[in-house]
């Protein structure tokens, strides 16, 4: 056949199927462009929400954290004043009631509301001020504060603890404050141990009846 100005003598484009195939092949690339692009900006977007998660989780348990200890920092000031209006000449344990700002004696307890929000694995080495487990979890998780005054006035060790006394919170106890234990408090333990099978050293573990 013959050729004139590029047309065959059937008038067909010679040129039109590599024309063709260039548009589609320069399209593939551009879709795979574009692809790519949005693979990119979806990973972006998916570990800039990570981190945001976690940033928004930090300040969370940073701040129940800055609460638990501006409530030991109050604690142990309020068992000083309550100490000296007392009178007291002898070691004491007292309990915190956050709502009123005031502490409370054993047979009180029962008035205070648990108010510690920082969980276990936060005060692993007592980082708000105070011994033990600000927050169980839960809807009725928080605990309060116990704290002993020895004769001289001086506060030690502030634990946290529940209304109901366990055996983990007598491990934590001061050896003057096991000693002060009642006859109820020292019930309480020894059904916890029994219940939960820990072993106590320097109390029965036979719970009561």
């Amino acid at each position: 056949m013959r050729r004139r100005g590029g047309f065959t003598d059937h008038g067909k484009i010679t040129g039109a199927p590599r024309i063709l195939s260039r548009c589609r092949s320069a399209h593939a690339d551009k879709r795979g462009i574009a692809n790519l692009t949005a693979i990119l900006l979806i990973a972006v977007i998916f570990f800039c929400g990570m981190f945001a998660v976690q940033m928004y989780i930090r300040h969370l348990n940073d701040a129940k954290m800055t609460f638990d200890r501006n409530q030991v920092e109050n604690a142990i000031k309020a068992a000083k004043v309550q100490y000296m209006e007392d009178g007291f000449g002898e070691d004491v344990t007292y309990y915190f009631d956050a709502v009123n700002s005031r502490m409370l004696g054993w047979d009180e307890i029962g008035k205070i509301e648990g108010y510690g929000r920082s969980e276990r694995k936060h005060n692993a080495n007592g980082e708000t001020g105070a011994v033990g487990i600000p927050n169980l979890g839960g809807k009725n998780g928080g605990q309060l504060l116990a704290l002993s005054v020895e004769d001289s006035g001086r506060v030690v060790h502030p634990r946290w603890q529940g209304h109901t006394l366990t055996a983990y919170d007598y491990t934590l106890m001061s050896v003057s404050e096991k000693r002060r234990l009642n006859t109820e408090q020292k019930d309480q333990i020894e059904k916890d141990a029994a219940k939960t099978g820990t072993k106590i050293a320097g109390l029965s573990v036979k719970a009561s009846s």
